[in-house]
């Protein structure tokens, strides 16, 4: 009954998220907040006459971006791995460190997306995640690293995924292997690269401010 549930019950069930599943803090808080949200609904039709999340405490742990350096990420672009696998991912992933795309985004890029504008190719997509459009210069190392996969990209396949992509579970483990090859000592997983693109681009900002 919902009625029985009090903040004893509530303390297991956050240990038991923790222990059971692995759950980080702030990923088993996440779902305390969700199930907080049934309970307060409960009380607001009269299910319940004391809500005892209102003595739970919500503690989010402050968690800092994991980035990579310039000198880390040529580092992984300029290994050659033994395995196909790993260097596609090595390849991808550098790309998205340069674009600062998400894997769900990189996943979906097509041909259709690539503009040839004032003498420069741009990626413009819609993300995913937020249906913003994003305008992103396609550099040296992304464009090489699109011509090294289709060397005449102009003749691909429009509505065709550029890169072919493994699961992002599979993904993250073959990035932490890179990772230990290189000898680069970070857990790093694919969204590293949407904060070292950011990191990279805050870098560069603030020395153009300095030295304009």
């Amino acid at each position: 009954m919902i009625q029985d549930i009090d903040l004893v019950f509530l303390e297991r069930f956050y240990t038991y998220l923790r222990e059971a599943y692995s759950c980080s803090n702030n990923t088993s808080i996440k779902y305390m907040k969700r199930f907080a949200a049934i309970l307060n609904f409960a009380e607001k039709i009269g299910l319940l006459k004391t809500n005892p999340f209102k003595l739970f405490r919500f503690h989010i742990e402050k968690k800092y971006p994991i980035y990579l350096t310039e000198d880390e990420v040529n580092l992984i672009a300029g290994k050659a791995f033994m395995t196909k696998r790993l260097n596609r991912v090595k390849d991808i992933f550098v790309f998205c460190c340069w674009t600062g795309i998400s894997y769900r985004d990189v996943c979906n890029l097509k041909l259709s997306d690539i503009k040839y504008r004032n003498k420069q190719y741009w990626l413009i997509i819609i993300r995913q995640k937020t249906d913003n459009i994003s305008q992103i210069p396609l550099l040296d190392v992304p464009l090489q690293i699109l011509e090294k996969y289709h060397p005449d990209f102009h003749k691909y396949p429009s509505d065709k995924p550029l890169f072919f992509m493994s699961s992002n579970q599979k993904t993250n483990e073959y990035l932490k292997e890179i990772a230990n090859i290189c000898g680069i000592q970070k857990s790093i997983s694919f969204h590293c690269g949407r904060h070292t693109n950011f990191h990279y681009r805050l870098k560069y900002s603030v020395l153009q401010d300095v030295f304009s």
